[in-house]
């Protein structure tokens, strides 16, 4: 059975301009660059031995389940736009450029707002000293951003090779990679013992950080950007400007500048902030990072019930639990989601429960009214900017669908001829 398919006639028509350039291999380390986050090692290795246990909790209960259900949703339904179209096809097109929406803000706003940071901060302590707020600071972070995204933008022919590469560095030298401060500090120890050559290798290893840090911001923008653009060329977000891709890359290059900007724009906001505004700038940026995460809290139960909705549709793969297994497994990884969601917008409500302490001032600069205020103020104006674009993508999806070329053919062969 074919799949349904109710896409707006720009949508058919841009879909028109994408090139199939991924093989089995560029997927899987796009994939390994996307997901693991190099710069969060330190502090997940700071946790201690029950870091293991949990990584072995986690494997079990949440990314085979997740893996199961998303490989057999992605394999059945193939349209380009991946989590928005399966949304779109459970529950409409508003849940669908919402979830859209809450993918992608996370990503320039990452990228700009924190690992162009990490990047300078790692390349000032062990490469070259850089001054912080100096001209030299801001080069680096416009340049660390606009590599990233400039990766993004040429055609994944060519550029799928910066985050190809990136994974290739953080899987082979890993113990080499463990980044900056307590990052780095365990290494410049296994370095020590080669005398002369440590600060060399130190230097070396900082800089294949960097570029491992490059190549996990160009997979993100790579996945989410081209899922936003079919969303805006499905006339989801704002009138459809943003859903153009290029007649010769086949990248969405709107919507790649787009989160060049927006990545732009949050770091410059974060080096003019201090004391309790930077404080309240964590906040915001904290949240808008996890919009991601609170995209699954609508995609998991999306990609459940298309196996309930569309069961006739063929599927290459299939888990092979009952539907109701299959549930199940759904409702195991929701929980996962809905747990990580709840601590992201109410950190600190799960310490009390279980009578740990929480210092919330000190963790987060400010209080924890404060805190809720912002938080969910960003959420509330991410949330309106995605209804203000469904709105303004009216007259895409009213368009009249594209005539369809066979049945234009068919038509004209049966049409009498005038004899001549």
């Amino acid at each position: 059975m074919d799949q349904p398919s109710h896409s707006t006639r720009l949508a058919q028509e841009q879909s028109k301009h994408l090139q199939k350039s991924l093989g089995r291999f560029d997927i899987l380390l796009l994939v390994v660059a996307a997901v693991i986050s190099v710069e969060v090692l330190g502090q997940v290795s700071g946790f201690g031995g029950e870091t293991f246990t949990w990584a072995l909790i986690l494997a079990v209960t949440f990314m085979v389940p997740y893996g199961l259900i998303f490989a057999e949703t992605g394999g059945a339904f193939t349209e380009e736009g991946g989590v928005y179209v399966w949304t779109k096809m459970a529950f409409g097109r508003v849940v669908a450029a919402i979830t859209a929406l809450f993918t992608w803000v996370t990503q320039p706003v990452w990228v700009g707002g924190a690992m162009a940071f990490v990047a300078v901060e790692t390349w000032s302590e062990y490469v070259s000293h850089v001054d912080t707020g100096s001209v030299g600071d801001y080069l680096f972070k416009l340049l660390f951003i606009w590599i990233t995204v400039t990766s993004a933008v040429i055609s994944l022919k060519h550029g799928k090779w910066l985050p190809s590469l990136g994974a290739i560095l953080l899987v082979v030298p890993l113990d080499q990679i463990n980044g900056i401060s307590g990052l780095f500090g365990a290494v410049s120890k296994v370095y020590s013992v080669f005398g002369p050559a440590a600060p060399a290798m130190l230097a070396i290893s900082a800089i294949v950080f960097c570029f491992v840090l490059v190549s996990q911001g160009a997979a993100w923008m790579i996945i989410s950007d081209r899922m936003q653009a079919m969303a805006a060329a499905d006339g989801s977000f704002f009138g459809g400007f943003f859903g153009r891709f290029h007649p010769k890359l086949g990248t969405p290059i709107r919507v790649n500048t787009l989160s060049g900007v927006v990545a732009t724009l949050f770091m410059l906001a974060a080096m003019q902030l201090s004391g309790t505004s930077s404080a309240l700038f964590g906040v915001v940026l904290s949240i808008a990072i996890s919009t991601f995460l609170l995209s699954y809290l609508l995609a998991m139960p999306a990609a459940v019930r298309l196996r309930r909705k569309y069961p006739l549709v063929e599927r290459p793969f299939k888990v092979p639990v009952s539907d109701t297994g299959f549930r199940i497994l759904g409702a195991i990884c929701f929980a996962w989601i809905l747990i990580g969601s709840w601590v992201a917008i109410f950190p600190g409500t799960l310490e009390k429960l279980f009578n740990v302490d929480y210092d919330f001032e000190a963790t987060w600069g400010v209080s924890q009214m404060t805190f809720e205020a912002f938080a969910l103020g960003t959420l509330g104006c991410i949330l309106a900017l995605g209804i203000v674009g469904y709105i303004r993508g009216k007259k895409v999806r009213d368009a009249p669908p594209a005539a369809d070329p066979d049945a234009e053919s068919l038509c004209t062969d049966r049409t009498p001829q005038n004899a001549s």
